[in-house]
């Protein structure tokens, strides 16, 4: 596996969901001007929903914005994620964020912007039926970064399917 991403130069602390690839649900909350946490509702062994950690952090406080994405498992699958980044108070935060499958488009989901005239920095990370997962990192203030696991072809004969 290799990983696609993140756009942004990330510093803060560490998230990963390696291998998870099968998702029912991904929860999304944002406060404010940032998004404070994303989570996965992953499927484990073909039946079992397990709920991954809340990757940034939680709003204890409230979260001015909440949705669920609810998937069409297990025919709908993850292929890519698209938003952008954007600067506040030095550090580079996730702004938008949308969530590819092979069905559609969820979102853009969107925490408004500190400034309208600050650089934002897109990324579009598009890896098909080799999605094995999400990845990235979050500061005190919320989710910084976000990237994707992308697993090569073992053989040969899935590009000749292809064809």
């Amino acid at each position: 596996m290799f990983k696609v991403g993140p756009a942004a130069k990330a510093s803060g602390s560490v998230w990963d969901e390696k291998g998870k690839s099968e998702i029912a649900q991904i929860y999304i909350g944002v406060y404010e001007n940032r998004f404070k946490f994303i989570q996965f509702l992953n499927v484990e062994n073909g039946t079992t929903l397990a709920t991954s950690k809340i990757l940034g952090l939680p709003c204890e406080g409230g979260c001015t914005f909440f949705n669920t994405v609810t998937l069409d498992y297990p025919s709908e699958l993850i292929t890519g994620v698209s938003g952008w980044y954007q600067d506040h108070n030095g550090s580079k935060y996730l702004r938008s964020i949308s969530f590819h499958t092979n069905k559609t488009t969820h979102g853009p989901f969107n925490a408004s912007p500190v400034n309208k005239g600050l650089e934002q920095i897109e990324f579009n990370y598009q890896v098909g039926s080799k999605f094995h997962g999400f990845f990235g990192t979050y500061l005190q203030n919320g989710v910084e970064s976000i990237g994707i696991y992308s697993k090569p072809m073992e053989k040969l004969t899935e590009i000749v399917k292809k064809t």
